[in-house]
């Protein structure tokens, strides 16, 4: 949620992260026993709805960008997104990691050959 609310709020520059900190340790500290109890779900749907824009805003450019991507650079993001997605994080970036490597090797080895 905070990469929605730094994209909504157009941040230029790094020091936002400095700004953030202070927000949050306001809210937590202020109004954050009451708002304890609050259902998860509730607080999911904040997330989702400051997400929403993001996602919805950046389609047509996300789009734009999987065009221009090369294959390869696809392929191992997406082997590393499908991994994670079903190992777990560490199985699944190591997996891409590992192929990624062994795939560097290989392309080494092949323009030295030649």
């Amino acid at each position: 949620s905070r990469t929605a609310i730094v994209g909504d709020s157009g941040a230029a520059t790094p020091i936002h992260g400095a700004f953030t900190v202070l927000l949050l340790c306001i809210v937590v500290n202020v109004p954050g026993q009451p708002l304890f109890n609050l259902p998860k779900a509730c607080l999911a749907a904040i997330v989702v709805l400051a997400f929403k824009s993001l996602l919805l805003g950046g389609i047509a450019e996300a789009w734009r960008m999987v065009k221009e991507t090369e294959f390869v650079d696809l392929f191992f993001w997406s082997l590393a997104f499908l991994m994670t997605l079903l190992a777990g994080v560490v199985p699944g970036l190591g997996t891409s990691v590992s192929v990624y490597v062994l795939f560097c090797g290989f392309e080494a080895v092949r323009d030295w050959v030649r």
